[in-house]
Protein backbone atom coordinates (compact mmCIF):
# COMPACT_ATOMS: atom_id res chain seq x y z
CA UNK A 1 0.00 0.00 0.00
CA UNK A 2 1.48 3.33 -1.06
CA UNK A 3 0.95 6.48 0.94
CA UNK A 4 1.25 9.80 -0.79
CA UNK A 5 2.42 12.83 1.07
CA UNK A 6 0.03 15.72 0.64
CA UNK A 7 1.59 19.15 0.61
CA UNK A 8 0.70 21.15 3.70
CA UNK A 9 -2.04 23.72 3.31
CA UNK A 10 -0.28 27.05 3.23
CA UNK A 11 -0.69 30.69 2.37
CA UNK A 12 1.59 33.40 1.05
CA UNK A 13 1.79 36.59 3.07
CA UNK A 14 3.55 39.90 2.70
CA UNK A 15 6.41 41.07 4.88
CA UNK A 16 7.54 44.59 5.75
CA UNK A 17 9.87 44.39 2.73
CA UNK A 18 7.97 44.50 -0.58
CA UNK A 19 10.54 42.19 -2.19
CA UNK A 20 10.02 39.36 0.32
CA UNK A 21 7.02 37.05 0.69
CA UNK A 22 6.59 34.31 3.32
CA UNK A 23 4.83 30.99 2.89
CA UNK A 24 3.29 29.81 6.18
CA UNK A 25 1.21 26.81 7.18
CA UNK A 26 -2.21 27.00 8.85
CA UNK A 27 -0.54 27.23 12.27
CA UNK A 28 1.59 30.21 11.21
CA UNK A 29 4.86 28.27 10.96
CA UNK A 30 7.24 29.62 8.33
CA UNK A 31 7.65 27.07 5.52
CA UNK A 32 9.64 29.13 3.02
CA UNK A 33 10.23 32.60 1.69
CA UNK A 34 10.67 34.17 -1.73
CA UNK A 35 12.73 37.16 -2.78
CA UNK A 36 11.06 38.89 -5.71
CA UNK A 37 12.73 40.96 -8.44
CA UNK A 38 16.26 40.22 -7.20
CA UNK A 39 17.87 41.81 -10.25
CA UNK A 40 16.12 45.10 -9.50
CA UNK A 41 17.38 45.36 -5.91
CA UNK A 42 20.02 47.99 -5.23
CA UNK A 43 23.43 46.33 -5.23
CA UNK A 44 24.89 48.90 -2.85
CA UNK A 45 22.21 48.32 -0.20
CA UNK A 46 21.99 44.98 1.65
CA UNK A 47 18.68 43.16 1.77
CA UNK A 48 17.57 42.88 5.38
CA UNK A 49 14.49 40.96 6.47
CA UNK A 50 13.17 39.51 9.69
CA UNK A 51 11.20 36.34 9.05
CA UNK A 52 8.95 35.30 11.91
CA UNK A 53 6.34 32.60 12.09
CA UNK A 54 3.99 34.88 13.99
CA UNK A 55 4.08 32.54 16.99
CA UNK A 56 5.93 33.42 20.16
CA UNK A 57 8.83 35.81 20.47
CA UNK A 58 11.93 35.95 18.34
CA UNK A 59 15.02 34.47 19.96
Amino acid sequence: MMHSLSPPISQIRETENDAIMERVDVEGNLLSFSILAVSQLAKSKPLIAELLSGKGDAA
